[in-house]
């Protein structure tokens, strides 16, 4: 799947385009046809406000091609097919709309650059998963990339179960005699029916390992009783990170994806505490920063290896020394005004080849809301 390609694509374009005059709206939206036509709704007021905006800050001639290209990109979206969140991106000659499988708050900012804190979310939770989805007579298996799954077919899946045991009639002769053998013969072919059939999981979870590379999580989706079958000859089970239980064998991709995204979601969500385990061993080694006036200093100076930082944090503050050096106070040299210095440290961690993670609100408490593993 090429779709954290895409976001890279994506997140390049937002950064070549800084120092123009750059339109970020980022709304919040539903997924349910009733409330389509309220988000139509506040997509048309976000842009209104952004040519008040505009009006206010420009003058007409840089405005009248924002207003087209902005009237433009609605014009050429119907806003009937949204998730939980979408972002509209304008500048001169530049326009992208990008959908977000999870929750945002409305933000409309109109400044000389891109609001990129949650395509760059988007990107921190774009890992490859499998879901595997089970019955007795066919296993089926999904490559999940954020909320889309793609079927696999090829020669190794979908895989049925075929039944391949023969009855053969027990003789006439003594009756008592003719009950015994119709036992004994359910008996055996029930035991080979369960070799047969453990066989045929053993046989799929060995192919499944061409396609979880890089131990991709798994989402497990199945009766009880399969999954149990499953879970007892697998060789994947530390890679199943959440099993559903249910007969969803009927069921399209688009709804299957609703049942398993939240659960996949959920889990990139919990593995945060990898970062915080990260930071704790770097900071024993004297490799980690925190606080935004001695993180901003080490992004001048390029010792950025990763930054992690939560997703709606931010300071304002002061600038000094040309830019240098940043002041959360005002101090009596010559300032400029930083409205959001979170922000220009993001950019330029990723300008200098460094790493920018988003976490959950609240996950840094005990480093400012910020911190940056540095290189050195």
């Amino acid at each position: 799947m090429s779709n954290e390609n895409t976001i890279n694509e994506q997140l390049k374009s937002l950064q070549i385009n800084k120092g123009n005059i750059c339109i970020s709206i980022i709304l919040p939206t539903h997924q349910l046809s009733p409330e389509r036509k309220v988000d139509d709704i506040k997509i048309k007021l976000a842009i209104n406000r952004v040519k008040q905006l505009l009006q206010h800050k420009y003058s007409k001639n840089e405005n009248k091609l924002l207003i087209n290209s902005i009237d433009e990109i609605y014009k050429k979206n119907e806003f009937m097919h949204n998730t939980d969140g979408i972002g509209l991106f304008v500048s001169t000659n530049f326009e992208l709309l990008v959908q977000f499988p999870f929750s945002v708050e409305e933000k409309i900012i109109v400044g000389d650059s891109f609001e990129l804190r949650d395509l760059l979310y988007k990107k921190n939770i774009s890992t490859p998963y499998l879901v595997i989805l089970l019955s007795k007579k066919r296993i089926r298996l999904y490559n999940g990339v954020l909320n889309k799954l793609i079927e696999i077919i090829d020669d190794n899946f979908p895989k049925t179960y075929e039944e391949e045991y023969e009855y053969n009639s027990p003789s006439r002769g003594n009756p008592s005699a003719g009950v015994s053998i119709v036992r004994n013969f359910e008996k055996e072919k029930s035991s080979l029916q369960e070799i047969r059939f453990e066989q045929f999981y053993r046989k799929a979870d060995k192919q499944i390992d061409l396609y979880s590379e890089n131990d991709k999580p798994i989402i497990i989706m199945g009766v009880e009783k399969d999954i149990a079958w499953f879970k007892k000859i697998s060789k994947n089970n530390k890679k199943i990170k959440s099993v559903i239980y249910g007969n969803y064998e009927y069921l399209n991709e688009n709804k299957l994806t609703n049942i398993s995204w939240p659960r996949i979601f959920k889990y990139f969500q919990n593995q945060q505490q990898l970062i915080i385990k990260e930071i704790e061993e770097k900071k024993a080694k004297h490799l980690v920063i925190t606080g935004v006036e001695s993180i901003w200093k080490a992004s001048q100076e390029g010792n950025t290896l990763k930054l992690i930082v939560e997703k709606d944090f931010r300071k304002s503050g002061f600038t000094t020394n040309e830019g240098k050096e940043f002041h959360e106070k005002p101090i009596k040299k010559p300032y400029e005004t930083v409205n959001d210095a979170v922000d220009d440290i993001m950019e330029m961690v990723l300008e200098k080849g460094g790493q920018v993670i988003l976490t959950e609100n609240n996950t840094l408490k005990d480093y400012h809301q910020i911190a940056l593993i540095t290189r050195h």
